[in-house]
């Protein structure tokens, strides 16, 4: 039996829906929810998301049928900015996560995250470490353990930062407009250390640009929740 949380759903003929799951088995899968819209009774509520459920599903190719579906435990309540925070971390997830990759350690993560969102006022460091997860889930991890020529970095050096570059050294004053930060804020990310301001900023848009290049350019709409 497969566990997974429901990351998006669609409406799919009348009464049926697609619903994508991340699972610990599988990653990403759509499978096909028939008789989601129909009726009130328990046994026809569509899945929730922020619920891990235990489910089962038949057929091949990208999408299956889902047959069997149970939480496996009580669905995470978040609300306010916590639950802006919740659609924004499952649209990452059904924007970058590959179809029929198992992600067991990446599904413990997020079911991490949605806690510490119910948990915690302070929804920064949460995210920064989601995200600075999934991109190590997927390959990409970022390693600010040395510049792009391969020296380490030197403390209270600047250094700028570009997605799949690295890190650039400065001696003399940085160029606006340009991701930048000292050595041992970049250090205290790899660390996943946002008790200063000034780590909170910078990992904040290091991780938007790094996830840019893998969203594609097309933004994510769940950010704009956060404007409302």
């Amino acid at each position: 039996m497969s566990r997974g949380f429901l990351l998006h759903s669609r409406p799919y003929r009348e009464t049926s829906m697609i619903a994508t799951f991340m699972t610990d088995t599988d990653g990403r899968v759509d499978l096909m929810v028939r008789s989601a819209q129909r009726g009130r009774n328990r046994k026809s509520l569509p899945p929730l998301p922020f619920c891990l459920y235990e489910l089962s599903w038949s057929g091949k190719g990208d999408l299956r049928h889902l047959q069997f579906f149970e939480p496996a435990d009580a669905a995470v309540q978040l609300s306010g900015s916590g639950l802006y925070c919740g659609f924004y971390l499952n649209e990452l997830l059904y924007r970058l996560l590959p179809f029929h990759v198992p992600e067991h350690f990446l599904l413990q993560s997020y079911a991490v995250a949605l806690k510490q969102l119910t948990e915690s006022a302070d929804i920064e460091p949460v995210l920064r470490q989601f995200e600075l997860t999934l991109l190590e889930c997927l390959g990409y991890g970022l390693d600010f353990s040395c510049d792009e020529s391969g020296q380490a970095l030197q403390p209270g050096d600047n250094y700028s930062f570009v997605p799949e570059k690295g890190l650039t050294r400065f001696l003399g004053d940085l160029p606006p407009n340009l991701i930048s930060g000292v050595a041992e804020e970049f250090q205290a990310i790899m660390q996943r250390d946002f008790s200063t301001v000034s780590v909170r900023h910078l990992a904040k848009s290091v991780l938007r640009a790094a996830l840019a290049v893998y969203l594609g350019g097309r933004p994510l709409r769940s950010r704009e929740l956060f404007s409302r």
